[in-house]
Formats: C-alpha cells, sequence, structure tokens
C-alpha cells in the first residue's frame, strides 16, 4: 500500500492546486457547486471507515465508535484487550468494528487471519453480528463459521468462527494428533472469557493443568503462547471478551496474567516473582500494550445524549404448592442428607439448592436428578452381576427409568410407543425407547449398569460412596411416588408444574401482546411447559440442530407468529439477543448470580424499546423461597437497592459464605447475614475498583454521521448534480415512527421522524435509532458507503471503484469526487473569521488528502482525518494551523463552501483575485515539495499531503 501511494507522487507531472479551474480561459459559471461537491464527496470517501457512515445494519453508539477509534490509533501498540462491557453494550458488535479497521489496514487484497471462539450454540449468531458491520458484497463473505473444530486449518484466510466448547478437547497431548499442523491465527478473539477461570495459585506455567483451572484457560494459554497447534506462533492480536469477567480475587489475577503473559512489558506473568501490583501498575501506564475496557449501562449514553437501556424490575413471585407435594420434597431433601451424612459426605447449601431447584421444577426433572443419584452410588463389579441383581432397591431403578420414559411419552401426541428416549445431556448419555419399552421384570435394562459405569469414571472413585441397598430402596421409592404424584392426588393437592404453569397461563393473558423469555435447567421442564403452551411456544436447547434453533428464534421474531414464547436452557444463557420479548420468567432459579444476568441481559439490552421484567418463580415452604426473601430484607436492610450490585454481591461470594448464609436461613439468624454481605459488598466494589483504575478512558473523535451524510446529499440535490452524478439522483421522503425514552419511572413512546433516501430503486434511511429501536423496518438500508473494490487491472494498475449495484451513494460520492475541473473556490473573509476565529491572518486555504495518515509522524500531522485543510497568510513557508484542520472544521467548511454555492446565482471574481490565486498556487505548491517526506530505508519520517483543491479568502 505505502509502494502504491510512493509511485505515483515521484512519476507524476507537477500539479498547481486550483489549476483545473484557474487554468481555464473562462470561469465556469457552475465552479463553486462543483468544487463544494467534489471535496463534499472526498470528505464523504475518506469517511467510509470512519464508524458512522459504513454501509452496514449497526450504526456504532458513541461508546463502541470510542473503542473503535482508540484502536484504530493504537493498531501498532495494543496487543491485548480486555472488553468487560457489561452484559447488552453490544461487545460483539464493538469487535466487528475493530475488525473491519484491520482488514481495511490489511487491505481487501491481503488476508486477515482471525479466529473467534465462542460458545458452541453462538456460532451462527456471531456470524450474523458480525455481518451487519462487516456485510458481504454480492453474497461473498469472508466470515465463515467452522462447523468442525478440527477442519479449522484447513484454510486459515478471513475471520472463522469455531466451538470453544470443541477447542477445550485438544489441550492433551495425545488429542492434538487429530489437529492440522502449522496453524497461527494473527487474531484470537475469546468471547464468554470468564470461562477461562482459575482459582489455582497460578505461580508457573505448569500448574496451569491443576484440577481449578477451567480447561478453556488451558487452551486459551496455549494458543496465546502458539502451543496448541504444532509448528504455530503467537497471534499479534488477542482479544477478552466478557461481561463478568471475574468471580473472586484468584479468577481477577489469574485472568491478568493470561491477559499480559508474552506481551513486550511481560514476558513471564506467571512467574512467581511477579506480583499482583506489578502487573496492575504494567497495565495502568499509558504505553501499556494491554487494554482494559469496562463501560457499565449507566455509563452510556445516546448520540442525542438519552439512556439506551428501559428499566429493569425484578418480581419474585412465590407460588403455592400443596402441603403433600411440599411434604413429599421435604421428605426428599432430608434422605438424601441423612445417606450423605450416614456415609460421611455433607450435603449442605448449594447441593440442597440444586436438588429443590430439581424438585420445584417439574416431577419428572426431580425424578431423574434421584435417579442419576441413586445409580451414581450404586455398584456392580460385572455386567453380570447387575443382571442378577433383583434387590428391591435395583427393580426400583428399572420401574423408575421406565417411568420417566412413560411420562414423558405422555406429553408427545405423535409417539405410540408409550416410551421416549430418555436423555441425560451433561453426561452425554441416553437411555433408548426401545429398549425401555420392553416389559418389566424380564427386562434388566443394562443401560443402568452402563450409566453407573460411566458416572463412576467421571468420579474419584475413592470419594464416592456406595450407598445401602436399604437407603437406595427408601429413596426410589420418594423418587417413584414424586414422579406419579398427580395420579395420586387431587387436582387441589398442586404440584410444583401444576403451580407454575397455571401462573404462566394467567401472565400470558395479563400481557396479551408481548412476548416471553422462558428459562428452565431441565430439559424434560422445557417439553412439558411447550406440550402445554402447543401454539404458542417454541423451545431453544443444546440438543437442537443449528436450523431448528434459527428456526424457533426466527417464530419468535416474527411479529406475526403466534409464537409469544421461546423457552430455553442454558444454551441460551449467553450471546443470544431477545430484544423482542420483553419478559422474562425463571421457571427455576439458576443458583448462579453470573447466569441471572447473563439471562436478563438477554431482553434487557440495546434494541429494547419497553421496560422489562425479570420473573423469579419460587415455591413457598421451599428454601428458595426462605432465602430469596432473607437476602431481599438483608439486602434492603443494608440499603442496597440496585438489583443488579445485588446480583454482583452474591456472585462475589464463596461457597463457604454461600454454606453460611444457608444455616443461617435454616436456623432463622438472618442479622448473622449480613456481616457476609457487607464483606462480599466490599470485595465487589474492590474488584469494580480494579477495573476502574485498569480501564482505559476513551475519548470519542468527531466523524460525520448519518444526520450529516442526509444533509449533504440534500444539498447536493438542491445545487444539481453534474451530467457525470445525474444517474444518482435521491428522492427524499419522512416515515413517522416510535421511539422510547427511558427513564427511571418508566419508558414512553414519542413520536420520531425518519429520513428516508430513495436512489436507483433502493431505499435508504439515516436514523440509526429508527433501525435499532423501530419496529416496521420495510426492509430499509441503513445508509453510508461500503469499501471500494480491486477492477480489473489496466496497464498493470489495480484500480479500485465502489460496486454501483450494492453501493449507490458510494458511486455518486465517486463521480462527484472525479470532476476533474472543481478544484477552486471562494470565500468571504467576514464569512470565514466568524466560522475559525483562530485564523484571521487567512488568506488561502489548501485541501489536501493523506492517504498514509496512519504513518505519518511529521510534526504537523497529529490530526486523523484523511482530509484536511491548511491556512496560508502572505507567508507562504509554513501553515497557520500547522497540524491541519480536524475532521469536524473540515466538514464545517465543506458546509460553508455549499451554502455559499447554493446562495450564488452568478459569481462574478475580479481577475485580479484569480491571478493572485494562481501565484499563491505556485507558493503552495513549492511549500508541498519542501514539506514532503516519502520516508525510504534509512529514513522513517513519512509526510504526504496531496494537494486536491485552493480557496481563496477574499
Amino acid at each position: 500500500m505505502l509502494e502504491q501511494a510512493e509511485q505515483p507522487i515521484e512519476q507524476a507531472k507537477i500539479y498547481f492546486p486550483g489549476k483545473g479551474v484557474l487554468g481555464e480561459k473562462d470561469l465556469n459559471p457552475a465552479f463553486q457547486a462543483n468544487t463544494a461537491m467534489r471535496l463534499g464527496a472526498l470528505e464523504l470517501l475518506a469517511n467510509i471507515f470512519s464508524g458512522r457512515i459504513s454501509a452496514s445494519d449497526k450504526d456504532p453508539f458513541p461508546h463502541q465508535l470510542a473503542l473503535q477509534q482508540h484502536m484504530k490509533s493504537h493498531q501498532t501498540q495494543v496487543q491485548r484487550l480486555l472488553i468487560a462491557d457489561e452484559v447488552g453494550l453490544g461487545k460483539t458488535i464493538e469487535v466487528g468494528l475493530v475488525l473491519r479497521d484491520l482488514l481495511v489496514a490489511h487491505g481487501y487484497s491481503k488476508p486477515l487471519r482471525c479466529l473467534y471462539l465462542t460458545k458452541g450454540g453462538l456460532l451462527d449468531d456471531v456470524k450474523l453480528k458480525l455481518q451487519s458491520v462487516i456485510p458481504g458484497i454480492d453474497g461473498e463473505s469472508i466470515i465463515q463459521v467452522e462447523k468442525s473444530f478440527v477442519e479449522y486449518g484447513n484454510r486459515t484466510d478471513g475471520i472463522h468462527i469455531a466451538s470453544m466448547d470443541a477447542a477445550r478437547r485438544y489441550v492433551k497431548q495425545a488429542q492434538k494428533k487429530k489437529l492440522p499442523t502449522g496453524v497461527s491465527p494473527e487474531i484470537l478473539i475469546i468471547d464468554e472469557a470468564h470461562h477461562c477461570a482459575s482459582e489455582d495459585e497460578l505461580t508457573s506455567p505448569q500448574r496451569i493443568g491443576l484440577t481449578a483451572t477451567t480447561r478453556a484457560y488451558e487452551a486459551v494459554y496455549q494458543m496465546i503462547t502458539g502451543k496448541f497447534w504444532q509448528d504455530s506462533v503467537p497471534p499479534k492480536l488477542v482479544i477478552f471478551m466478557s461481561a463478568t469477567p471475574f468471580r473472586s480475587r484468584p479468577q481477577f489475577i489469574n485472568l491478568l496474567r493470561l491477559l499480559t503473559h508474552g506481551t513486550s512489558e511481560i514476558e513471564n506473568a506467571y512467574s512467581p516473582n511477579l506480583t499482583d501490583q506489578d502487573i496492575v501498575q504494567v497495565l495502568g501506564s499509558d504505553d501499556s500494550s494491554t487494554a482494559v475496557i469496562w463501560r457499565q449501562q449507566d455509563d452510556v449514553r445516546s448520540w442525542s445524549d438519552k439512556r439506551l437501556f428501559p428499566k429493569l424490575t425484578i418480581k419474585r413471585s412465590p407460588l403455592q404448592a400443596s402441603k403433600e407435594y411440599l411434604q413429599l420434597i421435604r421428605d426428599i431433601r432430608e434422605k438424601v442428607k441423612e445417606i450423605c451424612n450416614a456415609n460421611g459426605e455433607s450435603f449442605g447449601g448449594f447441593a440442597i439448592r440444586q436438588l429443590e431447584t430439581r424438585l420445584t421444577s417439574s416431577t419428572i426433572t426431580g425424578a431423574m436428578w434421584l435417579f442419576r443419584w441413586c445409580v451414581r452410588h450404586q455398584k456392580w463389579k460385572t455386567q453380570d452381576e447387575y443382571r442378577q441383581d433383583t434387590s428391591e432397591s435395583t427393580e426400583n431403578l428399572r420401574k423408575l427409568i421406565k417411568g420417566i420414559s412413560q411420562k414423558l411419552a405422555a406429553y408427545d401426541e405423535r409417539n405410540k410407543s408409550g416410551h421416549v428416549t430418555v436423555s441425560f445431556p451433561s453426561d452425554d448419555f441416553p437411555f433408548d425407547a426401545k429398549s425401555l419399552g420392553q416389559p418389566l421384570p424380564g427386562n434388566k435394562i443394562v443401560d443402568i449398569y452402563r450409566f453407573n459405569e460411566k458416572l463412576r469414571r467421571g468420579d474419584d472413585e475413592d470419594n464416592t460412596f456406595v450407598a445401602a441397598h436399604e437407603e437406595i430402596t427408601e429413596l426410589t421409592e420418594l423418587a417413584l411416588e414424586l414422579l406419579n404424584f398427580a395420579d395420586f392426588h387431587s387436582e387441589d393437592e398442586t404440584g410444583a408444574e401444576n403451580a407454575k404453569l397455571t401462573w404462566l397461563k394467567d401472565i400470558l393473558a395479563e400481557y396479551r401482546k408481548s412476548k416471553f423469555l422462558v428459562f428452565t435447567e431441565s430439559l424434560q421442564t422445557c417439553e412439558i411447559i411447550i406440550k402445554a403452551l402447543p401454539r404458542e411456544s417454541e423451545k431453544l436447547t443444546g440438543d437442537m440442530s443449528l436450523a431448528e434453533r434459527d428456526a424457533a428464534v426466527s417464530k419468535l421474531r416474527d411479529v406475526n407468529s403466534p409464537v409469544r414464547v421461546l423457552v430455553a436452557t442454558s444454551a441460551t444463557d449467553e450471546g443470544f439477543d431477545f430484544q423482542v420479548a420483553n419478559h422474562v420468567i425463571h421457571w427455576d432459579l439458576s443458583p448462579n448470580p453470573a447466569v441471572l444476568m447473563q439471562r436478563n441481559g438477554r431482553v434487557a439490552r440495546l434494541g429494547q424499546i419497553a421496560d422489562v421484567i425479570a420473573y423469579y418463580l419460587v415455591i413457598e415452604g421451599t428454601h428458595e423461597e426462605r432465602r430469596e426473601r432473607a437476602l431481599v430484607d438483608r439486602f434492603t436492610a443494608l440499603g442496597i437497592k440496585d438489583e443488579r450490585m445485588c446480583l454482583k454481591i452474591l456472585g462475589a461470594l464463596t461457597n463457604e459464605q454461600e454454606e453460611q448464609i444457608f444455616q443461617n436461613i435454616e436456623e432463622g439468624k438472618f442479622s448473622l447475614i449480613d456481616d457476609i454481605l457487607k464483606g462480599a459488598e466490599q470485595a465487589q466494589k474492590d474488584m469494580e475498583k480494579n477495573l476502574g483504575d485498569l480501564k482505559k478512558l476513551l475519548d470519542r473523535q468527531w466523524v460525520i454521521s448519518r444526520e450529516e451524510l442526509a444533509k449533504r446529499l440534500e444539498r447536493w440535490m438542491e445545487l444539481g448534480l453534474p451530467g457525470v452524478a445525474q444517474e444518482h439522483e435521491l428522492i427524499f421522503s419522512t416515515k413517522e415512527w416510535s421511539r422510547p425514552v427511558f427513564r427511571d419511572e418508566g419508558t414512553l413512546m414519542e413520536v420520531a421522524q425518519a429520513k428516508i433516501a430513495t436512489i436507483q430503486g433502493r431505499k435508504f434511511t439515516f436514523d440509526p435509532e429508527f433501525k435499532v429501536f423501530g419496529r416496521e423496518k420495510e426492509n430499509l438500508l441503513l445508509a453510508g458507503l461500503y469499501p471500494w473494490y480491486p477492477d480489473d487491472r489496466e496497464d498493470g494498475v489495480i484500480k479500485h471503484r465502489p460496486l454501483k449495484s450494492a453501493d449507490p451513494i458510494g458511486s455518486l460520492a465517486c463521480s462527484l469526487a472525479r470532476q476533474r475541473k472543481a478544484d477552486f473556490t471562494i470565500i468571504q473573509a467576514g464569512q470565514f473569521h466568524e466560522k475559525f476565529p483562530d485564523l484571521l491572518d487567512a488568506q488561502y486555504l489548501l485541501f489536501a488528502t493523506h492517504p498514509l495518515r496512519e504513518i505519518e509522524n511529521h510534526a504537523s500531522a497529529s490530526t486523523d482525518s484523511y482530509l484536511t485543510f491548511y491556512a496560508f497568510s502572505s507567508d507562504f513557508s509554513q501553515p497557520i494551523n500547522l497540524p491541519g484542520a480536524s475532521a469536524k472544521e473540515v466538514y464545517d467548511l465543506i458546509s460553508l463552501l455549499e451554502e455559499n454555492a447554493l446562495k450564488a446565482s452568478s459569481t462574478s471574481v475580479k481577475i485580479s483575485v484569480l491571478e493572485a490565486a494562481k501565484n499563491a498556487s505556485q507558493e503552495l505548491t513549492n511549500w508541498l515539495n519542501q514539506s514532503r517526506k516519502l520516508g525510504g530505508l534509512t529514513k522513517k519520517s513519512y509526510f504526504l499531503p496531496i494537494p486536491v483543491a485552493l480557496v481563496a479568502v477574499i
């Protein structure tokens, strides 16, 4: 790219600024309009990659643009980036903007090798988000999804999205044999980076394989050090993304180690001699190669300085189950606890919460948890021993899994056999329907033995006790009673799923025009809900194909679809956007506060137009209900009312603190909880202070917006397009729509007008908020310009042009920018000085482009604008404004020139003015020749202004 810019300068004939107009015998009456339009077109083309007028489906919000600009101006400095923005701020879009700038810096003819790792279920969703800011042309896209991780490496050019869930399977040497060799992505992106966690004391790289370090952490460490693939090298840029990057101080420090390891400042971040303070000090320096970005929802605003997020309200909805059901839950809970205690194993707070979550989700889910627990605490030496086992405990296990299959089959109207396959997804183990369909007692259901083998292989044999037959018998009897609860009790004796289903149907009736996102921890509960709401609901689970997921999401987003409820499991916790819904229902209350924040964030995010209500469904009389009530009371007493802060505090609790809170609640010692919460609150504040201390303060620079783009296009239409550009005539109109106004008291809708332009039969809007918040978009595109693409070779030189069919606005700007006799105009001194009081001595303004702006290190190259102007007095030895005009000043001056051209019906310019301008043009050419620096093998200094127009101040 550098050689391409230098060669024409050295070979071209001398160009005198203004020569096209000043060299004519007769002054063209339209010289002011033509020059103003050409300069306006050049300015637009210089801003194609500024962020706000690039052709895409997304106009970056101020906080997103600030990050893009920071990374663009620090491309050669930043090696590692952590984007820790709060849920819903658009981190994927921010990464897309950064990648787009890197593509431009590489040049579209030079491949960019980028690997983007995210959760397996989010691959296509990430692709769509990235394509919204990096659009392909004519169906071609450089963004690809890797369906199989081992196939990544066969072709690495472009942006490849792959599964972190799959990547982490290859951290061991034995598995690496399946991977290709020589794979070296230049850019590595780690989405949902909080999965790269470690509670270990990582004071050497060898400790990374310890049990308290996740496989994701180990995989990323290997990738950033060039050890994941054979014959690999470390990436040049690594980006971590997470709204909840850590939950404890060890996780915080270990993430910083991963973030800084192998950078120019810290060669070995795992050295025992490197303290936490050393790492923090390095990150805090202005010239650090690692940048930490952290913004919260309350910190960000729209371009009109308004709130971007609706009000989020948490409603706790205690539901009543029958006394019989609650007693059964208590009996089960106490029996599991009794068996554990008798075998020397504790069964406390977190474990009880997990059990209660299953028991109050649905009877089938509770029965499956108990079945798995009982199988795990059984042991048969051989399959023959299992087959011959006719003890009551083992026969009960056979009855239980067969009964679960029958109950699930009852929810599937298409099933005629009376049995379905029963899956345990977390164990990757299915019980086949055909096998379960064989009658007892002859059917020994050998899969129980295989399931037992798999569970015990996954456990530490020495630490997993084997329960007595009598204990398993008692517990399986309770599990069978739970499974068949509805068969032996009246409708008044309500179970958990009936209480929750009744509540759900009532809330659907109350909000008939709203859409809902329902989260459950159980696939079986998911099936129960969608069968109870056959027309109104769809499911989204991890075992669905990508096509099935896309279809389900599309139905919820379709305003004309009858689907109002999407029932989701943990597969939807992260990454997906569902702003079309504004009710989030936590059917099962996750014990992990970070999960609750992520789930609420699927709806309470950029693009939401209504207030969001999240419902926590809890059954009265359970520990969960007592815990929620106690915590709300304690937070209120402590003066903590922000629900997000409450969740962050709970997320900072250690397992020991959770256990202590459980005991205090059970014993009614609520005041003792305060000390724990206060300590956790302080720990959270300390970590947020750490992030605040480390984060970069981003100063946003002014760039042309789509509003200014619309004004310019309208002025061009008023000026009248020259013949070369008349095929690009635009017709403007407006569309009324409802814009949300977010307030603490609630969201209001106000009437707004979106400007629409029609060009060559295609419609564009210039209102980015209409694209984000508007519901009736009529397939309108967001107005903008695409990057130029290589054209046919002419005399060995590659020509770059916009694609007319896909980029009509860019084609119009290109046509106007290529006008030959549109390089001189005039402006009244009084008008100019009123706008630019610091340039009172200016007599001439030299417009110039800077194609090598990124590498210029000349003293006068402090502005980031590709198009600038230099103001000169009668002394042409150097400009008055040595750095050149800023992007905002360039826009203001060109706008003045356009307004003047509109007012000038006929302009008479004195011959003396024209002659003086010719002399000034020669003087300015001398300045250009003396100032220009083209670098070289020994000289590293570049300053390359290319003159495009001259303006006389008269």
